[in-house]
């Protein structure tokens, strides 16, 4: 600096202005630079993980201000999956870490199943299964007096004839039939037509309030097949037939007339016959 003086006060008054000016100008951010490294502590901030640190100059004794660049999460708190299968570099390559073969080697079967006794037969296997199977249940269609009078109302049946399963589900009074069809007496005070229903269940209050207003009620012995061919008749050759009384395997509802089974008047025809016959057995 005294070489720089020296030279300066050699040269005339405008070129040492002119010098004096550039020297000072060039050697400013020396200065302030050295003036706030004195004053200054540089601190290094990241972002985050996957980011670059960011030097920011924070004075002694001044916290650092809270920005994007200083969040971040705490030390480990995410970690990156480890990706297996790729390649013997990564150190979790063709294996992935399983080992060869073997149970434990095989897809999502960290542990056995509950009741793996290695391979052998377990105990639910050795110990006989006891006991039958009762049967599903029958699936039975149900339909309710006031939902027949309703139809009849809006002329979707006919009074005058009688109903049977094929006019209620063709009229979509029932849903799906499958193995019969039962009328419930709910809404039975807004019956006021006299109706013949052919069905294959039928309610005790049902069957009274239907007869109080001068109607019938019969209940017919159907089958799945029987009822396919009533609702698909084109399928099949003719009408089909109820079972009879000689047919076995007919349960006993349809032989009750308090059922209002459709073989009990058959029955009752046939004990008279049978009686006539004992008495001219014993003439």
């Amino acid at each position: 600096m005294f070489f720089l003086g020296g030279l300066v006060a050699s040269l005339p008054s405008a070129l040492a202005r002119t010098t004096t000016q550039l020297i000072f100008a060039r050697s400013l951010p020396f200065a302030l630079a050295a003036s706030v490294k004195a004053t200054a502590n540089v601190r290094c901030v990241s972002a985050g993980p996957g980011s670059k640190p960011r030097k920011v100059p924070v004075q002694d004794g001044v916290k650092p201000t809270v920005g994007a660049y200083s969040l971040r999460d705490n030390a480990g708190a995410r970690t990156k999956k480890k990706r297996v299968g790729r390649g013997l570099g990564s150190g979790k390559g063709k294996t992935s870490g399983r080992g060869h073969k073997g149970y434990h080697a095989r897809a999502s079967k960290a542990r056995p199943i509950p009741g793996f006794e290695g391979g052998q037969a377990g105990l639910l296997r050795a110990i006989p299964q006891l006991g039958g199977h009762k049967g599903s249940k029958l699936k039975i269609a149900r339909v309710h007096l006031d939902t027949i009078q309703h139809w009849i109302d809006r002329g979707r049946l006919d009074a005058s004839k009688p109903i049977g399963i094929r006019e209620l589900a063709q009229s979509r009074c029932v849903g799906t039939v499958k193995d019969g069809v039962t009328v419930l007496a709910r809404g039975g005070q807004f019956l006021t037509s006299t109706i013949d229903l052919q069905v294959t269940h039928a309610t005790q209050r049902s069957i009274a309030l239907i007869e109080a207003k001068g109607g019938k009620v019969t209940c017919f012995d159907h089958d799945k097949h029987t009822i396919r061919a009533l609702l698909n008749p084109h399928k099949f050759l003719g009408e089909p037939k109820p079972s009879s009384v000689f047919d076995k395997g007919v349960p006993a509802r349809y032989f009750d007339a308090a059922r209002r089974g459709y073989l009990a008047d058959q029955v009752d025809k046939l004990m008279e016959r049978v009686a006539q016959y004992k008495e001219k057995q014993k003439n």
